[in-house]
């Protein structure tokens, strides 16, 4: 049986938390609004009860880990690393792109048997991280760079590379309209713990106590120099 694996998104405006039990999903997500840090532990709280699953049959913790909301990935990021330490459990590092394809993929499944799908992020003043995937049943492989910049930038840099993407999904898919068939999905704590289910089946995991998130662009504005979510009662 595959891990028992508690997967985490705060990457964007949907917070959500999932919680794979062998094929079993249980999943919890609130769209609008940055309320990440007043929802995400209830979120976690209600898929383990749900699933029936004590936090100490977890085998591992997957959290989506940027690029995306700054705030948004330092609340989710500093809660699965809480986790992971206190149940002394594995932390799995999800790329926010990579999860974005694999659920723009389920809601596209033709597009699994494509060379390329292109997973796209909003940024700001219009532009939008991205990077191109192809995508498997439960996994997405990351073809070439990740990209931020305007839609036609993206397009131009990927296609210097050789890479053609047959499609754009994502929660910034609609920025690329009239420039690649577009499927808009957004990015799921599902699809993160399916990711984390296979890299920590392969030992792919990171330092909990030394990660931090991948935020592509530097953070503008001051923030706090430690989270309030460093001591949870996990």
């Amino acid at each position: 049986m595959k891990p028992t694996i508690l997967g985490i998104e705060t990457a964007t405006d949907v917070c959500s938390a999932a919680v794979i039990l062998g094929d079993r999903v249980w999943t919890r997500s609130l769209e609008g609004g940055r309320r990440h840090d007043a929802e995400l532990l209830g979120m976690i709280d209600e898929v383990l009860r749900q699933s029936r699953q004590p936090r100490s049959g977890l085998a591992g913790v997957a959290v989506s880990s940027g690029p995306g909301s700054y705030t948004g990935l330092r609340i989710g990021v500093s809660v699965a690393k809480a986790i992971a330490e206190a149940l002394s459990i594995p932390l799995i590092s999800v790329p926010s792109l990579g999860a974005a394809a694999l659920a723009g993929a389920e809601a596209s499944p033709e597009d699994r048997i494509q060379p390329a799908l292109l997973s796209a992020f909003p940024s700001r003043r219009g532009e939008v991280f991205a990077a191109a995937y192809r995508v498997g049943a439960t996994d997405a492989e990351q073809v070439g760079d990740t990209l931020a910049g305007l839609p036609d930038f993206v397009l131009g840099a990927l296609a210097e590379a050789s890479i053609v993407p047959e499609r754009v999904v994502g929660p910034a898919a609609a920025r690329f309209d009239g420039l690649l068939p577009v499927t808009a999905s957004a990015c799921s704590a599902e699809a993160v713990a399916r990711i984390g289910q296979v890299r920590l089946e392969a030992g792919d995991s990171v330092d909990a106590e030394l990660f931090e998130p991948y935020y592509l662009k530097e953070f503008v504005a001051g923030v706090p120099t430690q989270s309030r979510f460093a001591r949870l009662p996990f």
